[in-house]
């Protein structure tokens, strides 16, 4: 109870604060938000409570005469549930963009969201900044949206604008008459995160993890995580051009970057009595090359991304392969169909497939990867009230979740949401590793 009225007390300290700092700009505009939000999440299979968290956050958007002033930030209160036990950023492989204790807790984080300015420069808009860039509209599956890393606290379960890690980036848009361009550099060597070995979401599939099962006694030897640290030479940076043409959305893509997942590189040794099996872990750069298109006919939006990637490192379990990894070109694509033709709903599905060109069979993974979605969205009651179900199937290993969701607003100010998650299919499967995870949630919003 102590840390509760501490973290309040730092709170009501911050929000005065920065009600002051705003009326003091008396030239000037600042628009704040402030958003209160309880989240608990009750582990039907296993009867016990998942999660239950505190979160206060806070954005404001401060009009300069020069341009813009952009902050957000979240402070988050673990209840007591056991979605990050233990460490909650034991496996995050970056300072800078590391949530921070509070009072020597690690159940009480603050987490620094995004914080840029923006401004005009040569006639167009230049961001600099932690900011999050979107690139791609496909929906539960990443084919071109690869500028961000995210992390995966609760799998692919948290809102995908929570999820991604916002980076430290220079982001440059021009706007000419018939096209528009994107510049990005981002120096920030933030990668994906995942739970710890601890937590709820612990990844267990050994399609993702490596698994080395032996006949025989080895010694394993697991070697601190190796991530680049130059800031000029291991840079990520990239480019979109977006057009319309006769009604058709194109854009190319391409991004120069760190895969934000790691390659888990392994080695063995038998010159001793005990062989000895050492995994290194590293992330690797690589090039991807990528377009979208996107239209609209009648109440169909068709959409479609394809993603080429240069250089992937696949677990290969062939004990003879000499670093346990087979390096691949990697082509990813998506196809969408979007249909708004029912009064007040939308109907979407998703046909995505991702593709090994050079594989092999003893790969982690299969040849050819094929995940459908199907996505159905109504707003009713004076679209005071939206109902959701969403369901995601992997083909080769008939795993999947299913998800229903009712968010009711009860005032501008208020809402209340209740969910349910259904993960079902074997535990070698990304989705089936959690077939006993499955949940039902509440949450509640208070914006003031």
């Amino acid at each position: 109870m102590g840390v509760f009225l501490r973290f309040f007390s730092v709170f009501n300290f911050y929000v005065v604060a920065n009600l002051l700092f705003s009326s003091c700009a008396l030239s000037d505009e600042i628009e704040s938000e402030y958003l209160m939000e309880y989240s608990t999440v009750y582990n039907v299979d296993e009867s016990y409570l998942n999660k239950s968290e505190l979160k206060l956050k806070l954005e404001f958007d401060w009009e300069l005469e020069s341009g813009k002033l952009f902050f957000s930030n979240t402070f988050s209160f673990d209840l007591g549930g056991n979605l990050e036990r233990g460490n909650p950023y034991e496996n995050e492989p970056s300072a800078a963009g590391h949530r921070i204790a509070l009072f020597g807790s690690d159940n009480v984080l603050f987490d620094l969201r995004e914080f840029y300015y923006q401004t005009e420069l040569f006639g167009h808009e230049l961001t600099v900044g932690k900011q999050q860039i979107a690139w791609g509209q496909a929906d539960g599956v990443a084919v071109l949206d690869l500028v961000n890393p995210i992390r995966y606290r609760e799998f692919v379960l948290e809102d995908l604008e929570d999820a991604r890690i916002p980076l430290w980036s220079v982001r440059y848009d021009l706007y000419f008459d018939d096209f528009s361009a994107q510049l990005i550099w981002i120096p920030d060597q933030s990668y994906s995160e995942f739970a710890n070995n601890d937590s709820e979401f612990v990844l267990t599939s050994s399609r993702l993890m490596p698994q080395y099962p032996s006949p025989y006694p080895a010694e394993y030897i697991i070697e601190p995580v190796d991530k680049p640290n130059s800031v000029i030479k291991d840079s990520d940076y990239g480019f979109e051009i977006s057009k319309q043409i006769s009604g058709l959305d194109i854009n190319v893509n391409y991004l120069n970057h760190y895969y934000d997942r790691p390659a888990f590189l392994r080695f063995i040794n038998l010159e001793s009595d005990i062989p000895k099996v050492t995994v290194h872990e590293t992330f690797k750069k690589t090039k991807t090359y990528g377009f979208g298109l996107n239209r609209g006919y009648s109440d169909y939006v068709i959409r479609a991304e394809v993603a080429y990637s240069t250089n992937r490192y696949y677990i290969d379990y062939d004990a003879r392969d000499f670093d346990g990894v087979q390096i691949s070109p990697e082509l990813n694509y998506v196809i969408g169909v979007d249909y708004y033709g029912f009064e007040s709903s939308m109907v979407s599905f998703q046909f995505y497939q991702s593709r090994i060109l050079d594989y092999k069979p003893t790969l982690s993974v299969v040849e050819n990867d094929e995940i459908i979605t199907f996505l159905y969205r109504l707003s009713t009651w004076n679209d005071n009230l939206d109902i959701e179900a969403q369901w995601f199937y992997d083909v080769h290993d008939h795993d999947g979740l299913v998800r229903f969701s009712g968010d009711y607003r009860i005032s501008d100010n208020y809402s209340l949401s209740i969910y349910l998650n259904n993960f079902y299919g074997d535990y070698i499967g990304v989705f089936g590793q959690y077939d006993d995870r499955d949940q039902i949630g509440l949450n509640f919003k208070w914006y003031f």
